[in-house]
């Protein structure tokens, strides 16, 4: 299978948008959060110089992408990653996106940190062992509440 990783263009935001619900449904939306399409691609512009698509028989499977920011206390300029799914019959290739968006990140972008973010759920363990295994160490972990709820 021919398989293709690349910048993001405006003619994938709506596979893309398809990839976000697949993630809503199957982990972002336990923690109260969900995809307004509207507001969704209307954001997606801004994600296009930093976001990497991947595409199996011309068929997008995959996206990752994030913000670029400056470390507020050195100007240090980094990479944090905002949305990184593989639909599930691909994932065996999540790792090939993830080192392609590193090498963009560091060769285009220009960046010298790569911060990536996972989701407390039950495979936490297994994500955290991956995570490991290719460089990444633990710097915060971050907790959630809806204050809509209070």
């Amino acid at each position: 299978m021919t398989e293709v990783i690349r910048k993001v263009e405006p003619a994938d935001f709506a596979s893309i948008l398809e990839m976000i619900h697949e993630f809503e449904t199957e982990s972002f939306a336990e923690y109260g959060f969900k995809c307004d399409d509207a507001i969704t691609l209307s954001i997606m512009p801004s994600f296009v110089k930093s976001s990497l698509i991947m595409a199996v028989e011309g068929k997008i499977v995959g996206v990752i992408g994030g913000i670029v920011n400056r470390c507020p206390t050195d100007g240090t300029l980094m990479f944090q990653e905002a949305l990184w799914f593989v639909k599930k019959e691909y994932r065996s290739r999540s790792e090939r996106l993830l080192e392609a968006m590193e090498s963009y990140a560091k060769n285009v972008l220009h960046v010298s940190k790569f911060i990536l973010c996972l989701f407390g759920d039950s495979r936490i363990d297994v994500k955290d062992r991956f995570m490991k295994r290719e460089g990444y160490r633990l710097v915060e972990q971050h907790y959630l509440k809806n204050l809509e709820a209070v």
